[in-house]
């Protein structure tokens, strides 16, 4: 919801700035609305994270109880 209205404040100061002739405002707000996109699309495209289960954890343990470096014979 933040994002979606960060865009919309963003692209209407990109579209003022450009009206009014500053150039330097525009870049500025057209860099900002693109991070903003950006943003967007990697939540959209990501998948949350997966919590841990018992038997991750379980195994974990047992992972760190054995060795892992070969033996040198």
């Amino acid at each position: 919801m933040a994002l979606g209205i960060g865009s919309v404040i963003s692209f209407a100061s990109m579209v003022l700035a450009s009206q009014v002739g500053e150039t330097m405002a525009l870049r500025l707000h057209a860099t900002e609305l693109l991070m903003l996109l950006g943003t967007a699309i990697v939540l959209v495209v990501e998948r949350p994270a997966q919590p841990e289960t018992e038997r991750d954890t379980a195994s974990d343990d047992l992972s760190l109880q054995q060795s892992q470096l070969p033996y040198n014979r």
